[in-house]
């Protein structure tokens, strides 16, 4: 019998099904299950494994790992991931670039290399913001802000 089944025939009380199938929901979507083995090496600040990981797969430098290092603050990963020809200004699906990623997450330090790599300082996204913007939206991010203003971020 599988997770439906047994929920839609467990339970006759509609108001505890529903709690149950929200909560299956929340577990089987949670970022941990969602993460790939680069994204958790990232996350946890294992340059190690991300080393490893990438020489065994190469391909995964297209898989973004530049913006996990970013949103995760992690600059010696970023600076690892440049040197084996990340992207600085490769985007996701919602046209973000790391550069967004390091506003967002108030990181001065990998925004700063991105921004030393090239990485477009007014890029915008699909929604017409640029990184500046998103660093100001976050309060205490008057630092990343800062540095994007003085490499020309509007």
């Amino acid at each position: 019998m599988n997770a439906y089944s047994f929920f839609r025939r467990g339970f006759n009380c509609s108001g505890v099904r529903l709690a149950a199938i929200v909560l299956l929901m929340l577990v089987w979507a949670s970022p941990a299950f969602c993460m790939s083995p680069l994204e958790k090496a990232i996350k946890s600040g294992d340059l190690e494994q991300v080393k490893a990981l990438i020489e065994a797969d190469p391909g995964l430098i297209k898989k973004k790992p530049l913006a996990h290092a970013a949103q995760y603050c992690k600059r010696d990963i970023a600076e690892y991931l440049i040197s084996q020809h990340a992207e600085v200004d490769q985007r996701d699906f919602l046209g973000l670039t790391p550069l967004f990623e390091a506003a967002n997450s108030g990181c001065t330090s990998v925004a700063q290399l991105l921004l030393a790599h090239g990485a477009n300082v007014n890029a915008k996204n699909k929604g017409g913001e640029t990184p500046l913007w998103w660093a100001n939206q976050r309060p205490g991010n008057s630092a990343v802000a800062d540095v994007l203003r003085l490499f020309g971020g509007k």
